[in-house]
């Protein structure tokens, strides 16, 4: 699931970015997704913090579904 969020947020500007990390909540109800969400680096060009922070969503795949919603969203 890490490379899914990494490589939705890569393909967007930093502003789609900031729209879709701020949508995330109306989709997604785990508290620790959200708030290990919210330290990805919106402006980061080269992408490795986006993928570092990423790396660390594979133990939320129980909530896989609302990721995809709000990833589409």
């Amino acid at each position: 699931m890490d490379s899914l969020i990494a490589n939705t947020l890569l393909h967007k500007s930093s502003g789609e970015r900031a729209r879709l990390i701020g949508s995330a909540r109306q989709h997604i109800k785990d508290d620790n997704f959200i708030n290990l969400l919210n330290l990805i680096d919106i402006n980061d060009r080269k992408g490795d913090q986006i993928r570092k922070v990423c790396r660390q969503f594979n133990v939320f795949i129980g909530i896989r579904p609302q990721v995809e919603a709000w990833l589409r969203s």
